[in-house]
């Protein structure tokens, strides 16, 4: 009752304490103060050794000549660090990469990780530009921080200290917020421009800004339709004729090369953008095979086992075809292996090749189907030659010549002067050059010859 009655009262008109030095404080005060006193100067203000500056657009188009979107994004980032006494150490433009992704995936994303050093900052025009995946994004901003990297949003002016630094719980809510808004922001876009898009096309119209290969666009007054190119349709129906016949994509790049047809920049095809017309618009059922992977090079004549215990009468016509191509080239075959000295599957897929024997498919042979032929027809090399006749066979001096090695075909591509992409030309020229080299022709007279 004494220790109440002494208690003084709390006068609300006396001034308040004056603060404490913080030099007459024990270590343990010392430490609690230097944690929880308010800061000296304002919150969002970057402190670093050096900035680096980064902007992003997510369409090549945005940044092509004329756009200034990420170049207003640089400048914008430049006039907020005027007075922070930060100097600049990097702009980083990272132009067509989507924000739908982690930082470090993007290419200029992981150069500015590698670039970037403790105790420096990255400056972005809004959270937007740095990411518009929310779980990305807060990883993206944990890594930077855990090695001591501060990120500083220029237009909202809001500092994101490294990590040992606590964040004010409303600031950290509006980190969070903010990427949350950036996704939200992003997945709107996309839903308006799909449902353009679908009004679009229920009215017979074309939505994108690129017609298809074969195609072009004719604008009606109201939007874009879609009308045949004479000209693409006739390279597509080369590139048909030519698949129907066998030929693979390099020899299809050349037959379209030296038919004088050009893309539409106006320049030669390649083959990596004949494969895609391939896969797009001659072979559309390419783009329906299941998985990839490595292809067992075990010969198959009867076969999938499953699918056979599943549909037997399905299979079974399947492996007695077959059996019938098989038994229609088994007397060749036969012939090549005891009589010219074929003892592989490459010296029986060149001599089949050779004289121009007609596969199942209409293609070329090779040494798998030659593997599966001769599976099929239950020949092998040990059961016409034996074990020990098939191993030490040597080719005979009147069979049909080896397929030429690779110093053979660089020599003749260089007397050729065939440039590019010349593997096709040469192997298409290799039934007459082994013609002639099998009856003693130089590689000079086979150059004059064939030139």
């Amino acid at each position: 009752m004494s220790s109440r009655r002494n208690r003084r009262p709390v006068n609300p008109s006396q001034p308040a304490a004056l603060a404490v030095d913080p030099e007459t404080l024990s270590p343990p005060m010392r430490r609690a103060w230097e944690r929880y006193r308010e800061p000296d100067a304002i919150q969002h203000r970057p402190q670093g050794d050096g900035a680096h500056l980064y902007a992003r657009v997510s369409d090549d188009d945005q940044a092509g000549p004329g756009r200034t979107s990420i170049d207003e994004q640089i400048r914008f980032c430049e006039k907020v660090l005027v007075g922070t006494e930060i100097p600049i150490v990097g702009r980083w433009r990272d132009e067509g990469h989507t924000g739908v992704s982690r930082l470090s995936e993007r290419p200029i994303g992981r150069q500015l990780f590698a670039a970037v050093k403790s105790g420096e900052i990255v400056v972005c025009y809004r959270l937007d530009r740095f990411s518009r995946k929310t779980p990305f994004g807060l990883a993206d901003v944990d890594a930077l921080r855990q090695r001591g990297v501060g990120l500083f949003i220029a237009a909202d002016h809001r500092w994101i200290p490294p990590a040992g630094n606590d964040l004010d719980p409303i600031d950290e809510f509006n980190l969070q917020q903010g990427i949350v808004l950036a996704q939200l922001e992003r997945d709107l876009i996309v839903s308006r421009t799909n449902a353009g898009r679908r009004a679009l096309l229920q009215r017979g119209y074309w939505p994108w800004a690129a017609a298809p290969y074969g195609w072009k666009r004719v604008h009606d007054g109201i939007g874009w339709k879609l009308v045949e190119d004479d000209y693409e349709q006739k390279a597509l129906a080369l590139m048909r004729r030519c698949y129907q016949r066998g030929a693979s994509a390099p020899k299809i790049t050349a037959a379209l090369n030296e038919a004088g047809f050009r893309n539409r920049r106006g320049v030669r095809f390649e083959y990596s953008a004949v494969y895609v017309l391939l896969r797009k618009y001659v072979i559309p059922e390419a783009g329906t095979k299941s998985g990839a992977g490595t292809r067992s090079t075990r010969a198959k004549p009867n076969g999938n086992p499953a699918i056979g215990a599943a549909s037997s009468s399905g299979v079974s016509a399947v492996v007695q075809q077959k059996i019938r191509d098989a038994e229609r080239v088994q007397p060749i075959i036969r012939n090549q292996i005891l009589n010219r000295a074929c003892t592989s599957y490459r010296k029986l897929a060149d001599a089949l090749n050779y004289l121009e024997v007609e596969t199942p498919r209409g293609g070329n042979w090779y040494p798998s189907s030659v593997r599966n032929a001769m599976a099929a027809a239950g020949v092998s090399f040990a059961s016409l030659l034996g074990a020990t006749a098939a191993r030490n066979q040597k080719p005979a001096v009147e069979g049909v010549p080896v397929r030429p090695n690779r110093s053979e075909r660089h020599a003749v591509r260089h007397l050729y002067q065939l440039h590019g992409n010349p593997r096709g030309r040469v192997q298409r020229a290799t039934p007459d050059i082994l013609f002639m080299r099998d009856r003693g022709a130089t590689i000079d007279s086979i150059a004059r010859v064939l030139v």
